[in-house]
């Protein structure tokens, strides 16, 4: 009798332990961050695994998941977990570009562009059509490319200097001079006073001045 009650004792500690022994989800998820900052992908990949086999509708944990998978090499398993993020706020732009990344590496290229360009066509904004540029760069589409940037540069309408940024860092991409010092001037009329685009522009030959200021072509477009 004392043996039986000293075995149910030891069975009822045990279970207590193994309680215990459970990590809280911060927990997990604190683990899973400290790894994926230090780039330990696949340690990471265990914890934030863990948290979303126990908490599978935490947006934020499934798109670093997602992550880790595509610096794993796993592209497929990749796409599951971004879906997911995607699927619960598809407006999110973190879970979008997460989800296309995944795609474009999974080279599920027909839902790719599926998404990318249902979001141009309902939404048209101007990340909507620069995310739909460099995927297609991505891709090795150039021609296309420089119809979504410009297309975002004319949603912009000529307003701010991001648009005209992506355009001149597209045409360095392609090795056309000539594009990029045009887009450089257009950046800097909006932005004269940013000397990142002065030492680029005469890094191409060209010498600072007065005129060297372009109107953005797009300007008052939308």
């Amino acid at each position: 009798m004392l043996h039986r009650v000293a075995v149910v004792t030891c069975l009822a500690i045990a279970a207590i332990s193994g309680c215990s022994s459970t990590r809280t989800l911060p927990a997990v998820k604190e683990m899973g961050d400290r790894q994926f900052r230090r780039e330990n992908w696949e340690a990471a990949r265990v914890e934030y695994q863990e948290y979303v086999d126990r908490k599978p509708g935490d947006k934020e944990v499934q798109i670093l998941l997602a992550q880790c998978l595509i610096k794993l090499g796993q592209p497929d398993l990749a796409v599951t977990h971004a879906q997911v993020a995607f699927d619960l706020e598809p407006n999110d732009a973190e879970a979008l570009e997460t989800y296309c990344l995944a795609l474009a590496e999974a080279k599920k290229t027909d839902e790719l562009y599926r998404v990318l360009n249902g979001n141009c066509q309902t939404r048209g904004s101007v990340a909507d059509y620069d995310r739909l540029a460099r995927f297609q760069m991505k891709l090795g589409d150039p021609d296309g490319a420089e119809r979504s940037f410009i297309m975002a540069a004319k949603v912009d309408g000529g307003k701010t200097i991001e648009p005209q940024l992506a355009l001149a860092n597209f045409y360095k991409s392609i090795g056309d001079k000539a594009g990029e010092k045009r887009r450089l001037r257009m950046a800097l009329y909006l932005k004269p006073t940013d000397q990142k685009i002065y030492d680029r522009l005469r890094e191409l030959g060209e010498i600072p001045g007065p005129s060297l200021a372009l109107f953005p072509e797009e300007a008052g477009s939308n």
